[in-house]
């Protein structure tokens, strides 16, 4: 994944909670990941996004089972076990970007973190997404990588000699594997 990014109705939403200004709207108890099939446009009351229609077997995800952790560059959030999303029955497109929500419902709510995928990821019948257990992290930092070893930079991701890619914007950090295919299975 490339470029995530925080929305400004997130931050504003984060901002006010932690110093208590105010506290609606709440922060939503459980988050929800989406494939979408172009970029989002963020609006200042609205977001405009496409995700493939749920007959298609489509679902978000829920982004549950998360751990705090610490690192090198300080304190994020990491998918402790599996983020699947249901089985295609018909072909979703060509997923270009993903997005943070904070409602499960497929076409509502409001895009909370999004960014691009690294390169488009072709979902047809009969694929199960699947994200890898630690391998989604979220932190919030200045947004500095520090390179070490044998890697490479290429449109802002760091791509780690072990196949990994990270990926720093000065409002957020998410780290997240190379996509690989198995067994009709993308792991993300």
């Amino acid at each position: 994944m490339a470029n995530g990014i925080y929305t400004p109705y997130f931050l504003d939403i984060i901002i006010n909670h932690v110093f208590q200004t105010r506290t609606y709207p709440p922060l939503p108890k459980i988050y929800y990941i989406a494939l979408l099939t172009s970029a989002p446009v963020i609006g200042e009351n609205q977001d405009t996004f496409q995700e493939p229609a749920p007959d298609y077997g489509y679902a978000r995800a829920a982004l549950n089972n998360l751990n705090n952790l610490t690192g090198e560059n300080g304190a994020y959030i990491s998918n402790r076990s599996f983020i699947q999303f249901p089985e295609s029955v018909e072909s979703w497109g060509v997923m270009t970007h993903f997005a943070v929500f904070d409602t499960e419902k497929v076409g509502r709510g409001r895009i909370l973190i999004y960014g691009e995928l690294s390169g488009g990821k072709e979902i047809s019948a009969g694929m199960i997404c699947v994200i890898r257990p630690e391998t989604l992290k979220f932190s919030i930092g200045c947004g500095q990588i520090e390179q070490t070893g044998v890697a490479k930079i290429e449109n802002n991701i760091l791509f780690l000699a072990d196949g990994s890619a990270a990926v720093s914007d000065s409002r957020l950090d998410i780290t997240l594997p190379q996509a690989a295919v198995r067994d009709h299975i993308l792991y993300l």
